[in-house]
């Protein structure tokens, strides 16, 4: 039995950061064969609340689970498991809420919990990874009581396709192919199946820990000894900041993994909401093939990136910021360098000022020399050692 948009659904939107996503589309409540057409009065009822807004792919999402039951309900008053599960499109299934209780009792009131749904969905052997675009179904159920909600997630604003590849980094790389196996594939911005998801039944390979994504570029051996296959470049600019070559010839500096590019993009866009006048600079990151790349120790399977420190005046594009020299703000760097260490898998952050890093006492963020006019960032490898050919 079920009743359609005939629900007081209540909106909840306190949690939502501004790229959250899900527009509700219809509502659907299932209750028990037994109860002759059910409704929000009948004695018996489970439901799902979602915001009236309309947020982003990949991004917090609020979810809340009502319920209310009265003295004439089938159901014994007692603790019962709830799941809360999503199916949506490319074969997405799975539970956001699993192994959880709640408790019954048949005092007609109103009952809530709330989750935040991070709008992403599993991958094998991978994490999580932003929901594709398209049509879900948000499902609950307790008690034999079942309740389903039909939502639209869109794309983020700068990732239009949904592919978890910003439409900076597919513009940079329109002319770079993919090598997957036998196949060749390109970056186009407005196409999710360019470059497609891989496959999510391989299971063993190199390509083991990427299935389920769009992600081909894959770090190799170490930093210090290694390459990189199907790397990426940076773009040469958008939101929050902008890649300078200096010496380098242009585009032969800026490459790396997938991974490290979303990160330092989603920092990039947070940097820039309350820094617009001020962008981050990047500098060195990987050749095309990584390998060895002087005068750098690192910098050879796409995992390393070159940051320039922050200036206290008006920013100059390509003037280096010297720490404690001139313009240096140590405040606004090191908050830079927090926002590396919050939001992306940071394995150490280097830099040569030494107050700076006493300051954090942490090991994530660590003195050496040689980085008076940058500082360095080391990425987390999430494929683990592969050897290079």
């Amino acid at each position: 039995m079920h009743l359609r948009n005939n629900l007081n659904v209540m909106f909840n939107s306190q949690n939502l950061r501004r790229f959250a996503v899900i527009e509700l589309i219809t509502i659907v409540v299932l209750v028990c064969s037994g109860c002759e057409q059910p409704n929000i009065t009948a004695d018996a009822a489970i439901w799902i609340s979602l915001p009236e807004s309309r947020p982003r792919s990949g991004d917090n999402y609020s979810i809340t689970v009502n319920w209310r039951f009265r003295s004439g309900a089938s159901v014994v008053p007692g603790h019962y498991p709830l799941r809360l599960e999503i199916i949506g499109p490319d074969g997405i299934s799975q539970a956001i809420v699993n192994g959880l209780y709640i408790d019954i009792d048949l005092d007609d009131q109103q009952h809530s919990l709330q989750w935040i749904w991070d709008g992403r969905v599993s991958t094998p052997d991978r994490g999580r990874r932003p929901a594709p675009p398209g049509d879900y179904t948000l499902y609950v159920s307790a008690a034999e009581y079942h309740f389903s909600a039909t939502a639209k997630v869109y794309p983020n604003d700068y990732d239009q396709d949904g592919d978890n590849i910003s439409d900076a980094i597919e513009n940079e790389n329109s002319g770079v192919q993919i090598t997957f196996g036998t196949n060749t594939y390109d970056y186009v911005v407005d196409n999710l199946s360019r470059p497609p998801v891989i496959s999510w039944y391989l299971s063993s390979g190199d390509w083991y820990a990427n299935r389920g994504t769009h992600e081909y570029s894959l770090a190799k051996d170490t930093r210090g000894n290694g390459c990189l296959y199907n790397g990426l470049r940076i773009a040469d600019q958008s939101t929050g900041y902008r890649y300078y070559p200096n010496t380098d010839p242009t585009d032969t500096d800026n490459w790396a993994t997938l991974l490290l590019i979303n990160e330092l993009e989603q920092v990039a866009r947070v940097w820039g909401a309350t820094h617009s006048d001020y962008p981050m600079t990047t500098l060195d990151f990987s050749k095309q093939n990584g390998e060895s790349f002087p005068p750098h120790d690192g910098h050879q399977n796409g995992l390393d990136a070159d940051i320039m420190y922050i200036g206290s005046g008006t920013y100059q594009y390509g003037s280096f910021i010297v720490v404690n020299v001139g313009s240096y703000d140590a405040t606004a760097s090191l908050e830079l360098m927090q926002l590396f260490n919050n939001l992306a898998s940071v394995d150490r952050i280097w830099t040569s000022d030494q107050a700076l890093a006493d300051y954090y006492s942490t090991d994530k963020i660590q003195y050496l020399s040689g980085h008076t006019n940058h500082f360095h960032v080391d990425f987390l490898d999430a494929d683990g050692s592969q050897s290079c050919p």
